[in-house]
């Protein structure tokens, strides 16, 4: 059965700073957005960004198609400001 997964675009995806600043990804942002889409997962990208911005971000950091999403209603949201 396939699991959804929210990852926050901002601090698990990409770094956090400016947000005009031109960030790169997180080291395993990438490797764990493959490894959970070789598992079968549903992926989606939460951000408040926009979904344009975001989507170019993705292609040019070597992601693949993504939903991007202003929402995580029903998926297991992953953030790096979680609670520990």
């Amino acid at each position: 059965m396939k699991k959804p997964y929210a990852l926050d675009f901002d601090g698990v995806i990409r770094k956090r700073g400016v947000r005009a600043a031109p960030l790169g990804p997180i080291t395993d942002g990438l490797e764990c957005v493959e490894v959970l889409l070789a598992r079968g997962d549903h992926v989606v990208v939460y951000t408040s960004r926009s979904r344009e911005i975001v989507a170019e971000w993705l292609r040019t950091n070597g992601f693949p198609p993504l939903r991007i999403a202003s929402t995580h209603a029903g998926c297991l949201y992953i953030s790096e400001l979680a609670p520990k």
